[in-house]
């Protein structure tokens, strides 16, 4: 059985997602996978070094 892709099932382009959390854990998959179909990020993190790679 196949998995749809988040890009498959949702088109997100003109949208923007505030994400938390997002230099690790759930948070940073959350903006991976949002930034994948297409979303503007605006990412909160509590250090800021954590987000370099995002």
């Amino acid at each position: 059985m196949k998995v749809a892709s988040l890009n498959e099932l949702v088109r997100l382009q003109e949208r923007v997602a505030l994400v938390t959390g997002a230099a690790k854990g759930i948070g940073r998959a959350a903006a991976l996978r949002l930034a994948e179909a297409g979303a503007g990020l605006i990412l909160v993190a509590g250090v800021c070094a954590g987000l370099q790679g995002a």
